[in-house]
């Protein structure tokens, strides 16, 4: 790639989550390796200050982008979520009009798309998009089905972790089960995830309770904080607590709520469990993480959970908003704790091979030139 391949990131958003991570890594990544790179972004956002830190070029005024646009300044924009599309179109179709070259577009979605797009203005708006990118089979069907774009346009681009700066991160075991409140000798299944009602915490409490009476050694650790201005998520949060608060001391005692600590991943290490029971996930960088650890790993049978965790191989899934096939996954993984060890050393080799971030963004390149 030639340092003249210039990109633009269009990633406007008022908070910095997943999302933000990921567009701004890639630009770093991809500043590295000699692309042009800016972003987009809004005024006075984290996103920005993340930007101004690392030296990446930024705009944010909708007239930097026609007058960039309308100059040729990029050969590529990068979106980031369908709310950006937006954004774009207007300038992009003035500039057709005036006969201007326009910049090829790649529109990354990163959730699933659950209704439909094909109604005539999506139409129009979408004939700006050379390509979609998606991060699993289920999400490449939804794509396919909801959106008003060719599907041979529509790809599948995995995600990636930083393996070296993941592994080094992590805590010795002892350190992360101080922090945790957890024993030495305690069986600790980990859950990583804000608290929302699509996450799945209820149902895989109840589905665990039985087994907490069952298993002395059984602990829960949950990690997270509560979604911001939902009112449903603080309920649900509220309930969780109620819920929590009934158990009898015995039993409440080895289920912790941390609430949200700085760099979640590098407790994985004090885990001997993972398990998100999310509804549906796109993709859970999360689950990498915690196979990098070398943890087996418990995760619902929807969205792209399946792509990552192989069943009775690096981990065991499970029906989503269900506590009953929660908790018998919980307990096939019990039964079988002599092979933890062969499942999390296969998952760990299997992110290195497959979801390393120096392998996805590479790719990304690649895709960049084909496009």
């Amino acid at each position: 790639m030639t340092p003249e391949f210039s990109v633009l990131h269009i990633c406007p958003r008022p908070s910095f989550s997943g999302l933000e991570a990921y567009a701004l890594s890639l630009a770093i990544d991809q500043k590295r390796r000699g692309l042009k790179v800016e972003m987009m972004v809004l005024a006075e956002s984290p996103l920005l200050e993340k930007c101004r830190e690392a030296e990446l070029s930024t705009l944010i005024s909708p007239n930097d982008l026609s007058s960039g646009i309308a100059t040729g300044k990029w050969q590529l924009l990068h979106l980031h979520s369908t709310q950006d599309v937006k954004v774009i179109w207007p300038t992009m179709l003035l500039a057709k009009l005036r006969g201007i070259q326009l910049p090829k577009v790649i529109l990354q979605t990163h959730i699933l798309i659950s209704h439909t797009k094909k109604d005539p203005l999506h139409f129009l708006e979408y004939l700006c998009i050379d390509e979609m990118w998606c991060s699993s089979l289920p999400a490449q069907k939804l794509l396919e089905k909801y959106i008003p774009i060719a599907k041979n346009k529509i790809k599948i681009i995995r995600y990636g972790r930083d393996i070296e700066k993941t592994c080094t991160g992590f805590l010795n075991r002892e350190a992360a089960r101080q922090a945790l409140g957890v024993n030495s000798n305690a069986i600790v299944v980990g859950l990583v995830s804000r608290i929302d009602p699509q996450k799945g915490l209820r149902e895989f409490l109840e589905g665990a309770l039985p087994l907490l009476q069952t298993e002395p050694l059984l602990n829960l650790v949950f990690i997270g904080g509560r979604t911001e201005n939902d009112p449903k998520a603080w309920t649900y949060a509220d309930d969780l607590e109620k819920l929590h608060s009934s158990l009898a001391p015995e039993i409440s005692s080895r289920i912790h709520f941390k609430g949200a600590m700085k760099d979640s991943f590098k407790y994985m290490s004090g885990l001997d469990l993972y398990a998100l029971p999310s509804y549906k996930e796109c993709f859970a960088l999360s689950l990498l993480e915690a196979q990098l650890a070398g943890l087996p790993v418990l995760g619902t049978s929807s969205g792209g959970t399946p792509d990552i965790v192989i069943e009775n191989q690096t981990g065991f899934l499970f029906a989503p908003k269900s506590a009953t096939s929660a908790g018998e996954a919980l307990g096939r993984a019990l039964k079988q704790r002599n092979r933890w060890q062969e499942f999390g050393e296969r998952a760990r080799l299997r992110v290195i091979q497959e979801f390393s971030f120096e392998k996805m963004s590479a790719s990304i390149i690649q895709k960049y030139k084909e496009v």
